[in-house]
């Protein structure tokens, strides 16, 4: 038994998934800087300001 749970845990180290080093991209470094320096100014969020640039 003893002989057959090390070579178990040797087999699952070997084919193990390495973990995910993505993160999640941050939304100011995504967005161009003109975007984020006009909406520090006003209160319209940086997504209104980018898809509808006319309104704000």
């Amino acid at each position: 038994m003893i002989e057959n749970r090390n070579t178990y845990f040797e087999t699952d180290k070997a084919t193990a998934v390495e973990p995910l080093t993505w993160e999640p991209p941050h939304a100011p470094m995504d967005m161009p800087r003109q975007v984020l320096e006009e909406t520090r100014q006003s209160r319209v969020s940086p997504l209104m300001r980018l898809f509808f640039p006319q309104r704000a």
